[in-house]
């Protein structure tokens, strides 16, 4: 009997956490229209990024140097105080790097950072895309931009 119990605690606490990190990482509500997708060759590592959105234009900057498992910051400046929340999303095209994700955090009206750590990719590829995901009042912007370290 208590090894039943614990086991159906278990399933629910699990059902849980999975339907909480959808809620998180989805950045969405039912008011939410569906994802714009934007998507630009601007490296990162080389320069600073403008993206005109339609309600804002937005300049994303790293920092230089970046080297695998080394903290290093993202800031994302808005034009217009528009934006509701930000995360980002590191892959690698055809190769499962797992999750690799950030949330930005406000630190100004129109001023957002996060602080980035990049895992080691064991085969010695370093082209990282970064997919931005903007969430506005009634809409949701993903960015495409790359990366190389």
């Amino acid at each position: 009997m208590k090894k039943e119990f614990f086991n159906v605690a278990i399933l629910a606490f699990l059902f849980i956490m999975i339907v909480a990190a959808q809620i998180i990482f989805s950045g969405r509500d039912n008011k939410t229209d569906d994802i714009v997708v934007v998507n630009t060759d601007c490296r990162l590592d080389l320069k600073d990024c403008v993206i005109p959105l339609a309600e804002t234009t937005i300049r994303i900057s790293a920092d230089k140097n970046i080297k695998p498992l080394e903290a290093f910051s993202i800031e994302l400046t808005e034009h217009s105080s528009v934006i509701q929340s930000v995360f980002l999303d590191l892959s690698m095209l055809e190769m499962d790097m797992g999750k690799n994700q950030f949330v930005f955090s406000k630190t100004s009206q129109k001023q957002w950072k996060s602080t980035v750590v990049i895992p080691v990719c064991t085969t010695g590829r370093r082209d990282w895309m970064v997919e931005l995901y903007i969430k506005l009042e009634k809409k949701q912007y993903s960015v495409n931009l790359w990366l190389q370290i």
